[in-house]
């Protein structure tokens, strides 16, 4: 089995231990970090980007760690669905409302994205 390319969205104080745990993973490889401040995507030492879509393109990571505040979330899960990555994981909340978050889903349904909330 290969390694998963694993690229992240969002470089702030949380997203430190989601970096941590994937440079701890045997078989997944950090190989991006995007976030609108360049300095915080380049502290984990992997190629660094402050525009999702072209991290994504730039990668094509196996799995997307969307790791920004719920606000944000769902403009980049969207980039997501639209990219073709076929696993793309988010903190939870996800959305801000019960509607927002069905869309959502079903977005990724018809993306045919494995979306994982955690």
């Amino acid at each position: 089995m290969t390694d998963l390319k694993v690229a992240c969205i969002g470089a702030g104080y949380f997203a430190q231990f989601h970096l941590d745990s994937w440079g701890r993973m045997p078989r997944a490889k950090l190989v991006a970090v995007c976030d609108r401040d360049i300095e915080k995507a380049s502290v984990s030492g992997v190629e660094a980007f402050t525009d999702p879509s072209e991290m994504i393109d730039a990668v094509r990571p196996d799995v997307l760690d969307v790791i920004v505040p719920p606000a944000a979330q769902t403009d980049v899960l969207r980039i997501a669905f639209a990219s073709g990555i076929k696993t793309v994981i988010c903190q939870k909340p996800f959305c801000q409302n019960l509607e927002e978050a069905r869309v959502i889903v079903s977005e990724a349904e018809a993306a045919g994205v494995t979306l994982i909330v955690h």
